[in-house]
């Protein structure tokens, strides 16, 4: 037997079989890649979605917070008018300033329309007023805190509260002057801030009348 007869076996056993990829194979790939882009597109959708909201929701509460601070440093009376858009789906924002105010600082805050797209539920039920009207809410900061609009404002990314899926935000708006913030959750700390203060009300005007009546009480002895 000859060198090539005796390493011939040697080199069949140490040769490599090509393998080429199937077509199901293939296919599997391309599905699984095609959901993992599908998960990472839907989140990204996701964030971006909550991100504008909470921008638009931001905005509607500095523009309450602008009002708030007008009628308060400025003594003007200032009305945040929420309505529909005639010709598109946005909500509109906008402010309208009745009193003597500069007027490039009117120019500056007012006539000047805010489009809420992400922002397409707005509900509030103003308790100080007897008349609404169902294509506006109009919020009112009138003279000097003593006329304010009193209730619980509802901001939501869909005109379907059942919607799935739906974000929404809560302004707190109590009939008097105190910091505009916004809240997850429609909370009982709402109704318990309100109750504490109005409990804090009576026992300062209890004080009061009790305070009066001993000052005429001592008044009354010392004649």
């Amino acid at each position: 037997m000859n060198i090539k007869e005796a390493m011939r076996p040697y080199s069949k056993s140490k040769r490599v079989k090509k393998r080429f990829i199937t077509l199901l194979e293939l296919l599997m790939v391309m599905a699984i890649l095609a959901l993992t882009l599908g998960v990472i597109g839907f989140n990204v959708h996701k964030a971006l979605r909550e991100q504008r909201f909470k921008t638009e929701t931001d905005l509607v509460v500095d523009y309450l917070r602008l009002a708030q601070n007008l009628m308060l440093i400025m003594n003007a009376d200032v009305h945040v008018i929420f309505e529909s858009a005639q010709h598109s789906q946005a909500n509109l924002m906008r402010l309208k300033v009745e009193g003597n105010l500069d007027d490039k600082l009117l120019e500056l805050v007012t006539n000047k329309e805010k489009p809420l797209h992400y922002i397409q539920l707005i509900e509030f039920y103003d308790e100080n007023r007897t008349h609404h009207e169902s294509s506006k809410i109009d919020v009112r900061f009138f003279s000097k805190g003593s006329v304010m609009s009193k209730g619980v404002m509802r901001l939501a990314t869909h005109a379907q509260s059942n919607t799935s899926g739906t974000l929404e935000r809560f302004i707190y708006l109590p009939g008097y002057p105190q910091p505009i913030v916004s809240a997850l959750t429609n909370s009982p700390d709402f109704t318990s801030k309100e109750k504490q203060n109005a409990d804090f009300e009576i026992k300062l005007i209890n004080a009061t009348v009790q305070e009066i009546q001993e000052k005429r009480l001592a008044k009354s002895n010392n004649l």
